[in-house]
């Protein structure tokens, strides 16, 4: 069974069912049941060796990065940022990346 990944858009669907005080981070809201008026200020960034690299997604035990990146395996922090609250997750990038690299597997630390 392929990891679990958050894109942007469910993200979005994440921050705003959270705001209602409805939601963990595992449930996601349908649809119909999201506002359009609403639109949550997502970022997702890799920090490793003292550099930030921006991601497209995240899930258990895998990231994927928006642009080619280049990393030793080595200690490194997940963070995401939805409407200015941040949430890390220190991990470890198992094999590292490297630019080829669509999806790194990563492990909790």
């Amino acid at each position: 069974m392929p990891p679990t990944c958050f894109s942007m858009d469910s993200l979005r669907r994440l921050a705003y069912s959270s705001a209602r005080g409805i939601a963990s981070e595992y449930i996601m809201i349908a649809d119909r049941d999201v506002r359009s008026d609403y639109s949550a200020e997502v970022r997702l960034q890799l920090q490793a060796q003292g550099k930030l690299w921006p991601l497209a997604k995240m899930g258990r035990g895998h990231i994927v990065p928006s642009a080619p990146l280049e990393l030793p395996p080595c200690d490194a922090v997940v963070i995401m940022t939805i409407d200015g609250d941040e949430r890390r997750w220190n991990v470890r990038l198992v094999d590292g990346a490297s630019p080829v690299d669509t999806d790194v597997r990563t492990r909790p630390r």
